[in-house]
Parts: structure tokens; C-alpha cells; sequence
């Protein structure tokens, strides 16, 4: 990436966990989103043989506002109970990812692999 040099980074785009978001670019900078973390994360658990059912459970009430790339992602983490929505049902993909929300997920991905 032009943007960044970071080890972190590079290792996790050349194991395909992370793609970017554009031509070269990473955006070090910009706040994750919860469609990008999901995507992310399906990927790293799809790395270590984990896959979720994305047909299983009920489609967030604000599905078309899922970008197309993490829709999978976004059901495959729902299915694991991994992920959720909001008390009405939605996914709220554009909204930025909280340190809780992250750390809240770290937590449960690991508990869930250690099982």
C-alpha cells in the first residue's frame, strides 16, 4: 500500500485478511466500519477453517444498506453468535466499530475458537 508500510498490515494483506480500500490504499487512519470488521474477521475465521451458515437466521431489516462484499460475512458471524444487530433488527453496517464493539468481538471469536 502506498499509505502504509506497517508489518501488521502487509502480513494480514498477504494472507488475504484485508484488501484495502482502494488502488493501493489502506486508510490507516479511517475508523473501521462494522460491514469491514465482519468481512475481515469471516475471512480470518474461514483461514482457520471456521465457517458460519449465512443462510441461517433472519436478514437484518436494513440488509440492502449491507455493502454486496460483507453481506456474507455479516450472516456468516450472525450465524455463529458472533455478531448481532441493534434492538430493531438492524445491522447499521456504515456505523464505525466501537473499541467495545471490537474488543466485545475479540472475546467472543476467541472463546469461540478455543472451543
Amino acid at each position: 500500500y502506498k499509505d502504509t508500510n506497517n508489518e501488521s498490515v502487509v502480513i494480514a494483506s498477504r494472507l488475504g485478511l484485508v484488501y484495502g480500500v482502494g488502488k493501493d490504499s489502506f486508510a490507516p487512519e479511517a475508523k473501521i466500519t462494522r460491514e469491514q470488521m465482519a468481512a475481515i474477521l469471516t475471512r480470518f475465521l474461514n483461514s482457520v477453517d471456521v465457517k458460519g451458515d449465512k443462510t441461517k437466521g433472519a436478514r437484518f431489516a436494513d440488509h440492502e444498506k449491507i455493502s454486496p462484499y460483507a453481506r456474507e460475512s455479516v450472516y456468516e458471524l450472525q450465524s455463529l453468535g458472533l455478531m448481532a444487530g441493534y434492538n430493531n433488527n438492524e445491522f447499521k453496517p456504515k456505523t464505525h466499530a466501537s473499541r467495545e464493539q471490537a474488543v466485545a468481538l475479540a472475546q467472543r471469536i476467541h472463546s469461540f475458537i478455543e472451543e
